[in-house]
């Protein structure tokens, strides 16, 4: 009897040391798993960018940052906005990766959607931790009268 009480104790001791507890870091919720990954840091940014044959693109992007994988994930939601069809809605995810330097500046940070996939490239410049603005795939400023830019969505209190 004294030896199941040992194992009964070990066994609870063992999933409680599994179990994590939900905390926040800056730049957004902490996605919190018990597999044994470390927990990944979720960024989000959210705008309006132009469309040449829509009225904008409503476009959500989440960024998953976890600081011990070189892979990083993206998930990217895009409505277009008054097509001839109606709104439109896209999402997809992939990879992503951050690169120094654009066509004019060497020092700039740019988050690079799907390098592996050139015809699918979309590169963004990191203004600061809050804005990231749209560039083409020569890691040139998008040219347009209208903003071209993603805003940091802050978390939802209590997450």
């Amino acid at each position: 009897m004294r030896h199941l009480m040992i194992i009964l104790s070990l066994v609870i001791l063992a999933a409680c040391a599994r179990t994590k507890p939900a905390a926040t870091v800056s730049g957004g919720p902490v996605i919190s798993t018990d597999t044994g990954a470390p927990p990944v840091n979720r960024v989000v940014y959210e705008g309006l960018l132009p469309c040449p044959k829509c009225k904008g693109i409503q476009t959500e992007l989440t960024l998953n940052i976890n600081p011990n994988n070189s892979r990083q994930l993206y998930q990217l939601k895009q409505v277009y906005l008054g097509t001839s069809k109606g709104d439109r809605t896209y999402t997809k995810q992939g990879t992503y990766i951050t690169l120094r330097g654009t066509a004019t500046d060497n020092d700039a940070m740019v988050v690079q959607l799907d390098p592996n996939k050139p015809r699918e490239i979309k590169n963004y410049l990191r203004i600061n931790d809050d804005t990231l603005r749209l560039l083409d795939r020569q890691k040139r400023l998008v040219s347009t009268s209208e903003p071209a830019w993603l805003v940091r969505k802050q978390p939802e209190s209590g997450n």
